[in-house]
């Protein structure tokens, strides 16, 4: 039986440690392979003209002379993003100790910022013939727990911006991948930079989004401590989503009224904007349609979500009130001529636009602000 790299092994064969150390990175590699290879192959077709050999100069055959095929090798490679080759290494298959490199200046993985994935690729090859190969991206990062409850990214601290995810549960395999990287980007911009997967939700797939999307990847803890998150790649780093009397709990991508997507929506929830307004740096504004009210004296209330440190509301195409703050902005006693109560908001070169009718915002008042 042909010996193969062990797709079901961790790395798909081929597993990689990583340790940064002085600005150098030391690389750790083990091989799984699906078949012990004992370089005793092809021998046969060699033993007869030995023999011949050892009966023409009139001594026995023991075998012992005979020449051993040698042992399939290994092969790695890794290269950087623009081709160049920057670490190679070989070894022969069956040695008990893993292979070590050295990658000195290496360019390391920073999440969301720059999310740079290496090429590596693994050659399994006998008798200078290729028998199985490895090609995988792979990111040279170091997560740990720093004093406090901090989490340290490469040596430096790193606030956690979580979203539990899971891939839609309609469509086939090839829509829901290709969902996924649609909610990917839709993460990107609204600031996240992890994501928490459920158990059966970390595939293969997955985990290599994460790696090229630049995501930290974590999941819930065991048993009642559900708000406590616990790193994938390093269960040493934890991380308390809700401190007991304040915060959020752990804000779903898709699910009911109380997560960023509705399973039949292509639109956002308020509650993205709420979130992107606390972690977005890219400008915007969002009128809540929810947060709109009547007050005592006929006229309207409304919130706007925005990453502008100032915001102007219009009402029926005319500059209403400027607001200067901090990722909320309320606006009170703004006045409604029309049956139709029509609304915009600008900040620095984004502008969002919300109309209601009156009676509807009476039916809001009704259902407690929900639509």
């Amino acid at each position: 039986m042909r010996a193969e790299f062990d797709r079901s092994a961790p790395g798909g064969g081929v597993e990689t440690k990583c340790r940064l150390e002085n600005g150098k990175a030391f690389l750790e590699w083990r091989f799984h392979l699906t078949d012990r290879v004992s370089g005793t192959e092809n021998r046969q077709p060699q033993e007869r003209p030995l023999r011949q050999a050892a009966e023409e100069q009139g001594r026995p055959y023991t075998g012992q002379n005979r020449p051993a095929c040698p042992r399939p090798t290994i092969r790695i490679s890794l290269m950087d993003g623009e081709g160049n080759l920057a670490v190679e290494g070989m070894q022969m298959v069956g040695e008990e100790e893993p292979l070590e490199t050295v990658l000195v200046q290496p360019r390391l993985w920073q999440g969301i910022k720059d999310p740079f994935l290496y090429e590596a690729e693994a050659i399994l090859a006998g008798q200078g013939v290729c028998a199985d190969r490895v090609r995988m991206g792979l990111c040279l990062r170091c997560l740990e727990a720093g004093g406090e409850g901090r989490v340290l990214l490469n040596g430096q601290p790193i606030e956690v911006r979580a979203v539990a995810y899971s891939l839609p549960d309609t469509g086939s395999e090839a829509e829901r991948r290709s969902q996924a990287i649609w909610d990917f980007g839709q993460l990107v911009r609204l600031g996240a930079n992890s994501i928490c997967l459920e158990e059966k939700e970390s595939s293969a797939f997955l985990m290599d989004l994460c790696d090229r999307f630049g995501f930290l990847v974590f999941e819930k803890g065991g048993g009642e401590d559900q708000e406590l998150l616990v790193s994938i790649w390093n269960r040493a780093v934890r991380v308390r989503r809700k401190e007991e009397g304040r915060g959020e709990g752990l804000p779903a991508y898709r699910g009911g009224s109380d997560a960023f997507f509705l399973p039949d929506r292509k639109c956002p929830t308020s509650l993205y904007y709420k979130y992107k307004a606390k972690w977005s740096r890219e400008p915007f504004v969002y009128l809540v349609p929810e947060s709109v009210r009547r007050l005592k004296s006929g006229s309207y209330a409304v919130t706007c979500y925005s990453s502008c440190s100032r915001v102007a509301l219009y009402t029926d195409g005319e500059l209403f009130e400027f607001r200067r703050g901090d990722r909320e902005f309320v606006f009170q006693e703004i006045p409604a001529r029309t049956p139709c109560l029509r609304l915009s908001a600008e900040g620095e070169g984004c502008s969002a636009a919300l109309s209601l009718h009156k009676s509807f915002v009476r039916t809001l008042e009704e259902n407690g602000g929900s639509i």
